[in-house]
């Protein structure tokens, strides 16, 4: 629920929209339904189900609620499939994005599919700079190099929720261990939290630096439950090295199930996790854990089965590095280890 303030505007779009009324009756085209938008207000921009948007050229979202608890939202109408937003924006040597956004507070983004066909690598579906009070809920993100990147921008980040959303094949022409393809990448922000999405298949083979998400150490801990994933063929499912609560997710055909640093500032809980079938990353790249952690770190409840990795060195179901805290009540069946470990 998005509740509207007195005032605000309902605007509507479709792909065949013209003219300027923006209503039900009569959408505009999605350009100008973005023109209709204020800052400072609960606006609603909202696409046609079932249509398709192409971008040939970055949207600047200039807009947002500016309070922490009320969105300007960009969602749908009608009935049908999610409406999609597909990218051809050309490489121009550096980040592009279909939609960027610096310093804005208060924005929902809920039930729209995001792809690109031009397969640039280092494109984004959105690129947020110091921006707070952000939501997607129930979006789906596919064949593109990043879906979300959440960065300081001179400043921090603040309150972020990603919530039921898909991302699969998520990769770029020309992805390898510099430029790799990452579902979420978040630095510099705090009070954040994922939960309830799904991800399968994330960038190409033997290629170490991808993964479905990965939040810096300069981050604020945050929460990360009740996601599924399934092959990264990179250096692990989700990395949260800034630590939180990591509880209730399924990892599945990952290099590294979970891994969970501590910026010192925080216990972490890591429980009621299952991981299955961890593995080496390719040749040479050989892997195999579980769950890794370090820091202050209460460690319980969680299941890990089967691993398939052959690294020496790494080969553990649950691996507490240099960690303090508990380990209890966990279980791991068929882990081969390292018996250093």
């Amino acid at each position: 629920v998005f509740p509207q303030d007195a005032g605000s505007r309902i605007v509507y779009v479709s792909s065949a929209g013209t003219g300027s009324a923006c209503t039900q009756a009569a959408p505009c085209a999605l350009a100008t339904g973005l023109t209709q938008l204020r800052s400072g207000t609960t606006d609603w921009l909202l696409l046609k189900a079932g249509d398709t948007f192409p971008v040939s050229q970055t949207i600047s979202l200039n807009v947002g609620s500016g309070v922490t608890g009320k969105y300007t939202l960009i969602s749908t109408w009608g009935t049908g499939a999610r409406p999609k937003i597909v990218s051809s924006i050309p490489a121009n040597g550096g980040d592009t994005s279909i939609f960027f956004a610096s310093g804005r507070r208060g924005i929902a983004i809920e039930g729209l599919d995001f792809s690109s066909t031009s397969g640039q690598i280092q494109q984004n579906d959105f690129q947020c700079l110091n921006c707070q009070d952000w939501l997607w809920e129930n979006c789906c993100f596919h064949n593109i190099h990043r879906g979300i990147a959440f960065q300081g921008g001179g400043g921090r980040g603040a309150r972020v929720t990603v919530r039921r959303c898909v991302g699969y094949e998520i990769t770029s022409n020309g992805c390898n261990n510099t430029n790799c393809p990452q579902f979420s990448y978040f630095d510099l922000t705090d009070e954040w939290l994922f939960e309830q999405n799904f991800w399968d298949d994330c960038a190409i083979a033997n290629s170490q630096y991808s993964r479905f998400c990965y939040f810096q150490d300069n981050c604020g801990p945050g929460v990360f439950q009740g996601n599924v994933s399934g092959r990264s063929k990179g250096d692990g499912s989700t990395q949260v090295r800034a630590g939180g609560k990591v509880v209730n997710n399924l990892s599945m055909r990952n290099a590294i199930g979970l891994y969970i640093g501590n910026s010192g500032s925080v216990v972490n809980e890591v429980a009621y996790n299952c991981v299955l079938e961890s593995a080496d990353i390719g040749p040479g790249q050989e892997r195999g854990r579980g769950l890794h952690f370090n820091g202050q770190t209460n460690c319980h409840h969680n299941i890990v089965y089967q691993n398939r990795g052959t690294g020496w060195g790494s080969v553990a179901g649950i691996y507490a590095d240099g960690a303090s805290g508990t380990i209890d009540d966990n279980w791991a069946f068929e882990w081969s280890r390292d018996p250093a470990q």
